[in-house]
């Protein structure tokens, strides 16, 4: 991609909650800098299940600490891509998030990404490999968490 973490997600209607939470909470600047970071990228579908589930009735409805959580879960403070061939299958890594806690990053067999694989709850990524200026993004169907 030619362009950073933050213009990608402002120009891809899928992730428009996504941008929305982030332009809620100021964290733009972890979107639009310059050292490589992974960011896990939720799409529309996942921010609503995450508001209905949790009883918000919109992105400006959730606690902005709550919400920055949330966010700064999703950005990895490495370059994390799936396609690496030093990257094992089923091995999870342990990396810190912009939160201070841990999200490991594996893949399965056929090169798809995982979230938190081996522990009580994990994803799939679906769309994995996105290169901005400014690092790696990998877009998921859910917000994610750690659940050990």
């Amino acid at each position: 991609l030619t362009v950073n973490a933050w213009e990608y997600i402002q120009q891809t209607d899928s992730l428009s909650l996504l941008e929305a939470a982030i332009t809620a909470t100021g964290l733009q600047s972890l979107y639009t800098g310059t050292t490589d970071k992974t960011f896990i990228a939720p799409r529309n579908s996942a921010f609503r299940t995450y508001m209905k589930t949790n009883k918000y009735t919109s992105i400006s409805a959730i606690p902005v600490a709550t919400l920055q959580s949330v966010i700064k879960y999703h950005v990895v403070k490495a370059r994390v891509i799936f396609s690496d061939p030093e990257m094992l299958a089923n091995n999870p890594i342990a990396y810190e998030t912009e939160s201070g806690q841990v999200m490991y990053l594996s893949r399965n067999t056929s090169y798809q990404g995982l979230i938190n694989y081996g522990t009580k709850k994990s994803w799939t990524i679906i769309t994995s490999n996105l290169e901005p200026t400014n690092g790696v993004l990998h877009v998921t169907a859910d917000v994610v968490y750690l659940s050990l």
